[in-house]
């Protein structure tokens, strides 16, 4: 079975942004995967396996659903996830807003009514650029403030929908758009 996930898709202009910072912190930090730059977003809810009934179910529920109106998202900084030395996760910040917070809650207590858990960790809304750390070398303190401060640019774009994404993980792009649906 496939794996599926809803996220805020990272618009064109943007994806070039980021892209380049990509490039620029491949020399600087060992990640095993980049991010393709179309498969830039900020996940709302990993959904996991999933077979076709269930996501035909997901659809027609968050098809239903009242979403809010568009909304403004703010990303910022660099960050990281895991062991502090040797993170496996290099991500940008995107800051906790009212509207993004509600729709996160909406979507995922509706499709636990549907049969879908919920996820156990506190939301920390963030876009992925690289994960899987590589090799042995580690990041030290002073390079992780330098490349802090290099990378910390707030971009801001208008969340016009969401999307159902299902996960391809031996192509590149990894991810393909299977529904969208618009915020009005």
């Amino acid at each position: 079975m496939a794996h599926y996930f809803i996220a805020i898709p990272i618009p064109e202009d943007l994806q070039h942004v980021y892209n380049g910072w990509q490039k620029e912190l491949r020399i600087a930090l060992p990640y095993k995967k980049w991010m393709h730059p179309e498969d830039l977003h900020i996940t709302l809810k990993f959904l996991g396996e999933a077979n076709e009934g269930s996501v035909t179910a997901l659809i027609k529920k968050v098809s239903q659903l009242s979403l809010p109106k568009s909304f403004i998202i703010e990303l910022g900084t660099i960050g990281f996830f895991g062991k502090y030395d040797q993170p496996r996760v290099l991500w940008v910040d995107v800051k906790k807003r009212n509207e993004l917070l509600r729709l996160q809650t909406e979507i995922e207590a509706a499709l636990y009514t549907i049969g879908f858990e919920k996820e156990k960790r506190d939301y920390r809304p963030h876009m992925t650029l690289a994960k899987k750390w590589k090799g042995v070398s580690v990041l030290a303190d002073d390079r992780r403030r330098t490349l802090q401060e290099k990378y910390s640019l707030k971009q801001r774009f208008s969340v016009q929908e969401i999307t159902l994404f299902r996960i391809h993980p031996n192509k590149t792009p990894s991810y393909e758009e299977v529904a969208k649906f618009p915020l009005l």
